[in-house]
C-alpha cells in the first residue's frame, strides 16, 4: 500500500472518506512530510493513535478560499498552530532588523508568495502563531487552540522581541490559544488529545502551559509579572535564573487579570520511543502540490537524524529550551533501517550528507545522574560534569556501520570541540573519512569575556584545536574549516572584536560563517543584552547599535577585495 501525505485539502480528506478531522495542525512552513518538520511528525504522531489529521502549510489567514484557513472546516478536537521549524521573526527579519527575501521552508525558498487573488504576500506572516490564531478565532467560534513548536517554546513567558526592541506578552496571552505545549511535544500532545477525547480537564499536564484567572497554588515559583517586565526589562535577568534553577517546579507569571502556569517539562522519549516516531510511514518528500523545490528539505532530503538534545547549553541558542539539554539517541538498527529506506529513493545519489543532530558528536551521550534535578545550565561548561559521558567510539562505530551499506558518509553537523575533535585517533578518524569537503566546528568567538557569557568553551580549547589542526593539516588542507562565530555578543568589547577578526584571518575561515548576535526570546543572553549583566550579575559591556557585526563587515570587505 503506497504511503499518502495528511489530507491538505477536502478533495484529499473526501478520499479517505472523511467528513471531519479530529485535529487540524497549522504550520508556517511548506508541507514537507518529513520527521525533519515539526508539525508533519506531530501529526504522523496522532494518526498513529487513532486520530484524523489534517495539514494546514502557510495558509492565507486573511482568505476564504482553497488555501485558507479555512480548507479544512472545523476539527473534532482542537487546533494545533505553530510558526514552523523556525521562530516566524527570525525567519522574516536579520539580527539588524531588516526583513529577509529569501525562506528556506518555502516553495522556491522564497519570503513571498502569490495568494489567491494573484497579489504577493508573505508565505509566512509576522508573528506567524498569532497570525493564524487570529483567523482561527474570526472563521471558528468557541475553537481549542493548542500552541506548539520553537516560536511557542521560546515565547511562552514575556520576553524580548529583538525586532520591537521592547518586552512582548507571551503568546499564549498574545493568542488568547487555550494552552501551550512547550519543548519535544509528543508526550503532553498525546494527553491533551486523550483528555480532550473524554472532556477532562487540561490542567497539570508536564510540558505544558496554560492561562487562568485565579492565582497557582502558594507553592508555586513567582516570575517577575509582565508589567513589572514591560516598566523595567532588566529584571528579564531575574526571570532568566528562575526559568533556569527552578525549572522542576511549577512557575507562573502574572500578566493583568491572567496567571501563565508552567508545569515541569515532559519526560523525554525513551530511545525505543523514539526509534517508533521515525519508523511511521512519512512519504518523507515534499506534498505533490508543490512545483518548485524547497530548500530546507533539499538540505536534509539525504540526511538521518540521530540524536534529539544538546548538552552544550550554549547561552545564546533556543535547542536548550526547546529540545532540552538531555540526549536522547536512536538505536543503531533504527537508523540503519532508515539508511535502507533512503537507498530505495530513485534520486538517492549514495552520499548520505550528515548522520547527526544539534552536535553530531552527542550521538550516544548519556547523563548517569537525574536530569531532572540537575541545577548546571550546561553539561560541559563551565568544565565536564562528571556524571555525564560522551560516547564519541560508537558514534564512530555507527558511521562506519552505516560506510558499509552506502557509498558515502559525510557529517554535516557542527562538531564539539571537547569531545570528538579533542582527542588525535578520533579527530583523524572523523577528518580522513567523513567530511565531505568542510569540517563544521562552532567555536563562536576565541575572547574569554565573550566566551564565559556565551557558556562555551575557553580560548585555550579553541587555540589547542587550531594549534594541532595547523601541525596535522597544513594549510592548504584537502578540506574548508568552517567555524561559526557570532559577533556583538554581550562582553564583547573593542579589544575582543579585533581578536576575533585577526583570528578568523589566520586560520582563514570563511566570513560567511560569522553572523550577527540575535537575542532570542527567553534565552540567557537575551537577558544579559538587556539586563547588561552578566552570568553571575555582574556588569557586563554589550557592543552598541550599529557595532554588532564590524567584524564580519571587515571580513567580508577583505574577501572581496582578494577577488579584485
Amino acid at each position: 500500500m503506497s504511503i499518502t501525505p495528511l489530507p491538505s485539502t477536502r478533495g484529499e480528506m473526501k478520499e479517505r472518506g472523511w467528513k471531519q478531522c479530529d485535529v487540524i495542525l497549522v504550520t508556517g512552513d511548506a508541507y514537507v512530510d518529513h520527521p525533519s518538520f515539526g508539525a508533519p511528525l506531530i501529526g504522523r504522531f496522532l494518526e498513529s493513535l487513532g486520530y484524523r489529521v489534517g495539514i494546514l502549510a502557510q495558509p492565507e489567514a486573511e482568505g476564504a478560499g482553497s488555501g485558507s484557513i479555512n480548507e479544512l472546516g472545523h476539527p473534532r478536537l482542537f487546533w494545533g498552530v505553530t510558526g514552523g521549524n523556525v521562530d516566524s521573526m527570525v525567519a522574516r527579519y536579520t539580527a539588524s532588523g531588516r526583513l529577509r527575501r529569501d525562506d528556506a521552508y518555502t516553495p522556491g525558498g522564497t519570503a513571498l508568495i502569490v495568494g489567491q487573488d494573484g497579489v504577493k504576500r508573505p508565505a509566512r506572516p509576522d508573528r506567524a502563531a498569532s497570525a493564524y490564531c487570529r483567523a482561527i478565532r474570526r472563521t471558528h467560534k468557541g475553537a481549542v487552540i493548542v500552541l506548539g513548536g520553537i516560536e511557542a517554546s521560546m515565547r511562552r513567558f514575556s520576553h524580548w522581541d529583538f525586532v520591537q526592541s521592547k518586552v512582548r506578552r507571551s503568546l499564549l496571552v498574545d493568542t488568547k490559544a487555550d494552552i501551550l505545549v512547550y519543548g519535544m511535544g509528543e508526550r503532553a500532545v498525546k494527553e491533551l488529545a486523550f483528555r480532550m477525547e473524554n472532556t477532562m480537564s487540561c490542567e497539570g499536564i508536564p510540558g505544558t502551559v496554560i492561562r487562568k484567572n485565579v492565582s497557582p497554588y502558594e507553592t508555586a515559583v513567582c516570575l517577575p509579572s509582565h508589567g513589572d517586565l514591560s516598566s523595567a526589562p532588566e529584571k528579564l535577568f531575574l526571570q532568566s535564573e528562575l526559568l533556569h534553577s527552578r525549572r522542576a517546579e511549577v512557575l507562573y507569571e502574572q500578566d493583568g487579570a491572567w496567571y501563565l502556569i508552567q508545569y515541569p517539562a515532559a519526560r523525554p522519549l525513551s530511545t525505543e520511543e523514539l526509534d517508533s516516531l521515525y519508523a511511521l510511514p512519512f512519504t518523507r518528500r515534499p506534498h505533490p502540490m508543490y512545483e518548485e523545490r524547497i530548500p530546507a528539505w533539499e538540505m536534509i532530503k539525504d540526511s538521518v537524524t540521530a540524536h534529539r538534545g544538546c548538552a552544550g547549553g550554549c547561552r545564546f541558542c533556543g535547542i536548550s529550551l526547546h529540545q532540552g539539554r538531555t540526549i536522547v539517541s536512536r538505536s543503531e538498527a533504527s537508523l540503519m533501517a532508515e539508511i535502507e529506506i533512503l537507498k530505495q529513493r530513485k534520486d538517492f545519489s549514495g552520499h548520505i550528507t550528515d548522520i547527526g543532530g544539534p552536535s553530531a558528536d552527542m550521538y550516544g551521550a548519556v547523563c548517569l545522574a537525574e536530569p531532572e534535578k540537575c541545577q548546571r545550565e550546561s553539561c560541559l561548561y563551565p568544565r565536564p560534569c562528571p556524571f555525564f559521558k560522551s560516547d564519541v567510539p560508537r558514534y564512530l562505530r555507527l558511521l562506519e556501520q552505516a560506510s558499509r551499506k552506502i557509498r558515502k558518509v559525510s557529517i554535516g553537523s557542527g562538531l564539539r570541540l571537547d569531545l570528538s575533535l579533542s582527542r588525535p585517533e578520533w579527530r583523524k578518524a572523523i577528518i580522513g573519512r567523513y567530511l565531505s569537503g568542510y569540517l563544521n566546528i562552532a567555536p563562536e568567538h576565541c575572547h574569554p569575556s565573550v566566551l564565559d557569557a556565551m557558556g562555551k568553551y575557553t580560548p585555550e580549547t579553541v587555540n589547542m584545536f587550531m594549534r594541532h589542526l595547523e601541525k596535522e593539516y597544513p594549510f592548504p588542507r584537502a578540506f574548508r574549516l568552517r567555524a561559526y562565530f557570532i559577533a556583538g555578543h554581550p562582553g564583547e568589547t573593542a579589544e575582543a572584536n579585533r581578536a576575533a577578526a585577526a583570528f578568523i584571518r589566520k586560520y582563514k575561515i570563511r566570513a560567511e560563517a560569522v553572523q550577527s548576535f540575535t537575542p532570542l526570546p527567553m534565552t540567557r543572553s537575551a537577558a544579559f543584552y538587556v539586563s547588561k549583566r552578566g552570568p553571575l550579575g555582574s556588569r557586563i559591556f554589550v557592543p552598541g547599535s550599529g557595532k554588532a557585526a564590524c567584524f564580519k563587515a571587515a571580513l567580508v570587505f577583505r574577501k572581496k577585495k582578494e577577488k579584485n
